[in-house]
């Protein structure tokens, strides 16, 4: 298995933890985040991980150098954006030359704690032939995707405050659709990679599955129940977080 983790974010939802630090390095339940991130793709099989860096880049280059002993049956490499933050898509797309051109990448990112199934998810999308996987939930939050009930393919998003939509559904047709949120976990083809834009762009990845949804097959799967799913990119939702890992 090849991944990649989103490590490159400026963490400001997390000031002042932020403020000397990157997000990835913030301690939940006295580990960092990105060590939590990384040993759970190394548990799944990943024997390719790429990080991504920003905001304080040099100390996740420290923390990886220091801690590569606990990983040693996997090639970690740094993509370095100090010089221009590139967000998810154009982040992914800027690393796509350390990855087997041949092989899905699975994507995760430092500020989601989650024990998914990472294999089983990847075996879900070769045997499915799909360009993209997206683990999804059902969870409140304003910002939902759409997805066809009987292919489960992706088809838009729609804000539900503003009744913003994406991807070419009309709101009067939201009840024909799946609703669910998108857990920030996802497996790709590096060929559709290719195809959401130039190196060196600036975008989202959700963005640019959006745009390209109704011409590529993309999925999704259902988080399954008992599997833990934590967003810990606030400070709020990190103390909840540790609460309930500190109380199992």
């Amino acid at each position: 298995m090849q991944a990649m983790i989103f490590a490159a974010g400026l963490g400001t939802r997390l000031r002042p933890l932020t403020d000397n630090m990157p997000k990835a390095l913030v301690p939940l339940a006295g580990k960092p985040m990105l060590e939590r991130v990384i040993d759970h793709f190394y548990s799944e099989g990943a024997r390719r991980i790429v990080v991504n860096i920003h905001h304080f880049g040099q100390q996740i280059i420290d923390f990886l150098e220091e801690n590569k002993h606990r990983w040693t049956e996997s090639d970690i490499e740094v993509s370095d954006e100090r010089g221009l933050l590139l967000d998810t898509g154009g982040g992914l797309l800027n690393a796509l030359h350390y990855f087997d051109e041949h092989e899905p990448i699975v994507v995760g990112n430092a500020d989601v704690l989650c024990n998914a199934p990472l294999q089983k998810l990847l075996k879900y999308h070769i045997e499915n032939g799909n360009d993209a996987t997206l683990l999804i939930r059902r969870r409140e939050t304003n910002r939902q995707l759409l997805f066809e009930r009987q292919t489960h393919l992706l088809r838009g998003w729609v804000n539900l405050k503003t009744s913003e939509t994406k991807g070419g559904v009309d709101v009067v047709d939201l009840p024909d659709y799946d609703q669910k949120a998108f857990c920030g976990i996802h497996v790709v083809n590096p060929s559709l990679v290719k195809e959401m834009g130039d190196k060196g762009d600036i975008f989202g990845v959700t963005d640019a599955y959006l745009r390209i949804c109704r011409t590529h097959r993309i999925q999704s799967v259902d988080l399954e129940t008992g599997y833990m799913w934590y967003d810990i990119g606030t400070i709020e939702k990190l103390h909840c977080c540790e609460k309930e890992i500190m109380n199992k």
